[in-house]
């Protein structure tokens, strides 16, 4: 099977990463390419970046070659963010996955929408749980995205420090209530001296991890659920404090666990972020049973093996609804 991943910058390494996924579990068997308009992330064999003069002067006949071979397209962030690629060129008998990414907004729910009644013989998938939430009879599914173990680790075991101070860690790719995060920990700042506070702005992505795998304790959002932040967090042993999206989000979220546990401290407003701050600090016993539910979700779901697995199933029924 020929597969392209096709993003437009790529700055999380989604695309590049399942790519990785799926040509490292399946050699010689299955090959996908990562078409992608940036390189934050970092190179790799298999990809091919999107250069603006393509535009004018047209794709070479390599990447051509490669686009309209494709039996598989898997379109990040969907047709909006695709204007990059020749999609009149895609071979019509190809499975499509329309792929929406991100943090859910009213924005988000519309496009979500728009999408579903454009493209009803493509599969859609969503890469966070939460939004599979924000459309009434919802014909998206999880796709669950792969996560850099050995990557991350690396960072987390020459960066954590042992010196007694508790950092606080927050990272947002968007708004993330970062303004009420930041008054949350001025109050725990001066309450507890040990702890200190670090929020990690528009870097490429692995500066960002490398920046993060110093923390203690991570911040996401209050209205969000679990994301890339959160499973890079999980891999590297830092407690996750995050919001959730609508009631039935933590009882589906217990349901898929492993052991029926909840893999993060939930905060929904101020007063119960400064609590959970507070407890995560508290107690070590509460951290460890955080990073211990945290370690065995993405050991279930955000491994390379799964998540290439998981790929193939879904892109072999994309192939079968358009035959």
């Amino acid at each position: 099977m020929n597969i392209v991943n096709a993003t437009r910058a790529d700055t999380g390494g989604q695309g590049i990463r399942l790519s990785t996924a799926i040509n490292e579990t399946f050699p010689g068997i299955h090959t996908s390419r990562a078409f992608t308009g940036g390189l934050n992330y970092g190179k790799i064999p298999y990809d091919i970046l999107y250069q603006k003069k393509w535009k004018d002067k047209g794709f070479p006949d390599e990447v051509m070659d490669l686009w309209k071979a494709a039996d598989v397209y898997h379109l990040h962030h969907s047709k909006g963010w695709m204007k990059h690629w020749p999609l009149r060129e895609m071979n019509p008998k190809a499975g499509v996955i329309m792929h929406i990414h991100g943090r859910p907004n009213a924005k988000r729910r519309r496009a979500m929408i728009r999408e579903v009644e454009e493209t009803r013989n493509y599969i859609r998938v969503v890469s966070t749980p939460c939004l599979l939430y924000l459309v009434k009879d919802n014909p998206y599914r999880w796709f669950p995205h792969p996560i850099d173990f050995p990557q991350l680790e690396k960072f987390r075991k020459e960066n954590k420090k042992d010196d007694g101070i508790f950092r606080v860690i927050h990272a947002p790719t968007v708004n993330k209530d970062t303004k009420t995060f930041l008054e949350v920990m001025k109050y725990i700042e001066r309450r507890y001296k040990n702890v200190e506070t670090i929020v990690i702005h528009h870097q490429p992505q692995v500066r960002a991890w490398e920046l993060k795998s110093v923390g203690d304790i991570h911040f996401n959002a209050l209205h969000h659920g679990m994301g890339g932040n959160i499973f890079e967090c999980m891999v590297m042993n830092i407690p996750s404090i995050t919001g959730d999206w609508g009631r039935r989000y933590p009882k589906t979220i217990k349901q898929m666990h492993p052991t029926n546990t909840m893999p993060f401290v939930r905060a929904l407003t101020k007063g119960t972020l400064y609590n959970a701050v507070e407890k995560l600090i508290l107690s070590s016993s509460l951290r460890e049973e955080v990073i211990t539910a945290g370690r065995l979700w993405v050991e279930k779901y955000h491994t390379f093996e799964y998540t290439a697995k998981h790929a193939i199933k879904t892109y072999e029924e994309a192939i079968a609804l358009r035959s």
